[in-house]
Protein backbone atom coordinates (compact mmCIF):
# COMPACT_ATOMS: atom_id res chain seq x y z
CA UNK A 1 0.00 0.00 0.00
CA UNK A 2 3.28 2.66 0.56
CA UNK A 3 6.06 2.73 -0.83
CA UNK A 4 9.22 5.17 0.44
CA UNK A 5 8.45 7.11 3.98
CA UNK A 6 10.66 7.94 6.57
CA UNK A 7 10.46 5.33 9.97
CA UNK A 8 10.96 8.59 12.00
CA UNK A 9 7.21 10.40 11.55
CA UNK A 10 4.48 10.16 14.38
CA UNK A 11 0.50 8.61 14.53
CA UNK A 12 -0.17 7.66 10.90
CA UNK A 13 -1.30 3.82 10.29
CA UNK A 14 -1.83 1.73 7.83
CA UNK A 15 -5.53 1.05 8.60
CA UNK A 16 -6.26 -2.51 7.17
CA UNK A 17 -3.37 -3.72 8.76
CA UNK A 18 -3.33 -1.79 11.87
CA UNK A 19 0.75 -1.49 10.97
CA UNK A 20 2.56 1.73 12.41
CA UNK A 21 3.90 3.00 8.94
CA UNK A 22 5.16 6.52 10.96
CA UNK A 23 6.64 7.65 14.58
CA UNK A 24 7.77 11.30 14.36
CA UNK A 25 6.89 14.35 12.02
CA UNK A 26 10.08 16.43 12.53
CA UNK A 27 11.73 15.66 9.49
CA UNK A 28 11.01 16.64 6.40
CA UNK A 29 8.86 13.89 5.33
CA UNK A 30 7.88 12.09 1.96
CA UNK A 31 5.57 9.39 1.40
CA UNK A 32 4.24 7.74 -1.65
CA UNK A 33 1.28 5.73 -1.10
CA UNK A 34 0.52 3.12 -3.78
CA UNK A 35 -2.66 1.29 -4.63
CA UNK A 36 -2.63 -1.53 -6.82
CA UNK A 37 1.26 -0.54 -7.93
CA UNK A 38 0.32 3.13 -8.94
CA UNK A 39 1.52 6.28 -6.83
CA UNK A 40 -1.34 7.88 -5.99
CA UNK A 41 -0.23 10.35 -3.41
CA UNK A 42 2.51 12.66 -2.76
CA UNK A 43 2.85 13.76 0.97
CA UNK A 44 5.14 16.05 2.23
CA UNK A 45 5.50 17.08 6.36
CA UNK A 46 3.38 20.42 5.88
CA UNK A 47 0.51 18.18 4.68
CA UNK A 48 1.22 16.02 7.07
CA UNK A 49 -1.96 17.37 9.73
CA UNK A 50 -4.24 17.32 6.80
CA UNK A 51 -4.11 13.29 6.23
CA UNK A 52 -3.88 12.98 9.97
CA UNK A 53 -6.99 14.76 10.38
CA UNK A 54 -8.36 12.82 7.91
CA UNK A 55 -7.74 9.75 9.16
CA UNK A 56 -8.57 11.21 12.61
CA UNK A 57 -12.33 11.75 11.46
CA UNK A 58 -13.04 9.00 9.73
CA UNK A 59 -11.70 7.00 12.79
CA UNK A 60 -14.63 9.34 14.99
CA UNK A 61 -16.97 8.50 12.31
CA UNK A 62 -16.09 4.12 12.93
CA UNK A 63 -16.02 4.94 16.88
CA UNK A 64 -19.75 7.18 16.50
CA UNK A 65 -21.46 3.87 14.36
CA UNK A 66 -19.91 1.65 17.47
CA UNK A 67 -22.23 3.69 19.69
CA UNK A 68 -25.71 3.28 17.36
CA UNK A 69 -25.44 6.40 15.56
CA UNK A 70 -26.12 6.93 11.69
CA UNK A 71 -23.06 8.49 10.75
CA UNK A 72 -21.95 9.43 7.34
CA UNK A 73 -19.37 11.67 5.69
CA UNK A 74 -19.73 14.13 3.16
CA UNK A 75 -23.55 12.99 2.87
CA UNK A 76 -25.85 14.07 0.66
CA UNK A 77 -25.75 18.19 -1.17
CA UNK A 78 -27.48 19.51 1.58
CA UNK A 79 -28.72 19.38 5.52
CA UNK A 80 -32.45 19.14 4.30
CA UNK A 81 -31.41 16.25 1.92
CA UNK A 82 -29.14 14.57 4.42
CA UNK A 83 -31.99 14.72 7.24
CA UNK A 84 -34.72 13.64 4.67
CA UNK A 85 -32.42 10.25 3.81
CA UNK A 86 -31.58 9.04 7.04
CA UNK A 87 -32.91 5.61 7.59
CA UNK A 88 -36.41 5.25 9.16
CA UNK A 89 -35.67 4.38 13.18
CA UNK A 90 -32.40 5.62 12.84
CA UNK A 91 -33.50 9.57 13.37
CA UNK A 92 -32.57 9.75 16.77
CA UNK A 93 -28.73 9.23 16.90
CA UNK A 94 -27.38 10.87 13.68
CA UNK A 95 -24.07 12.14 12.75
CA UNK A 96 -23.21 13.80 9.53
CA UNK A 97 -22.04 16.37 7.31
CA UNK A 98 -23.05 17.11 3.69
CA UNK A 99 -21.31 18.37 0.79
CA UNK A 100 -22.03 21.92 1.65
CA UNK A 101 -20.24 21.41 4.49
CA UNK A 102 -17.24 19.50 3.02
CA UNK A 103 -16.78 22.51 0.76
CA UNK A 104 -15.07 24.17 3.38
CA UNK A 105 -13.23 21.09 4.98
CA UNK A 106 -11.25 20.34 1.46
CA UNK A 107 -10.16 23.98 1.94
CA UNK A 108 -9.12 23.07 5.57
CA UNK A 109 -11.86 25.65 7.24
CA UNK A 110 -14.13 24.60 10.04
CA UNK A 111 -16.91 22.77 9.09
CA UNK A 112 -20.21 22.02 11.22
CA UNK A 113 -21.76 18.37 11.87
CA UNK A 114 -25.71 17.78 11.44
CA UNK A 115 -26.46 15.54 14.47
CA UNK A 116 -29.29 14.37 16.55
CA UNK A 117 -28.64 12.09 19.70
CA UNK A 118 -26.48 13.18 23.10
CA UNK A 119 -24.30 16.17 22.07
CA UNK A 120 -21.67 15.61 24.91
CA UNK A 121 -21.11 11.72 23.25
CA UNK A 122 -20.59 12.98 20.52
CA UNK A 123 -18.40 15.31 21.42
CA UNK A 124 -17.03 13.35 23.84
CA UNK A 125 -16.16 10.34 21.06
CA UNK A 126 -14.58 12.88 18.22
CA UNK A 127 -12.33 14.29 20.63
CA UNK A 128 -11.04 11.00 21.74
CA UNK A 129 -10.74 10.17 18.42
CA UNK A 130 -8.22 13.49 17.89
CA UNK A 131 -10.68 15.39 16.22
CA UNK A 132 -11.36 18.81 18.12
CA UNK A 133 -14.87 20.13 18.11
CA UNK A 134 -16.32 23.31 19.45
CA UNK A 135 -20.12 22.94 21.01
CA UNK A 136 -22.20 25.18 23.32
CA UNK A 137 -23.68 22.25 24.49
CA UNK A 138 -27.33 23.64 22.39
CA UNK A 139 -29.12 20.56 20.81
CA UNK A 140 -30.67 23.29 18.51
CA UNK A 141 -26.39 24.47 17.45
CA UNK A 142 -24.77 22.42 15.16
CA UNK A 143 -21.28 20.67 15.91
CA UNK A 144 -18.16 22.77 14.72
CA UNK A 145 -15.16 20.58 14.07
CA UNK A 146 -11.76 22.82 14.81
CA UNK A 147 -8.47 22.99 13.48
CA UNK A 148 -9.01 20.98 10.15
Amino acid sequence: MYNKLNPNAVGLYNHSTGEKILTSLNKLLTIKIRICGICVLYLYRNQTHILMNHFNLTKGFRELRKHGYWSKQNHTCCQTCGWSEVPEGKEDKVVFYHQQDNEDKVRHQPFYLCWSGDGHEITRILNECGVQTDWDGSESKRIRVECW
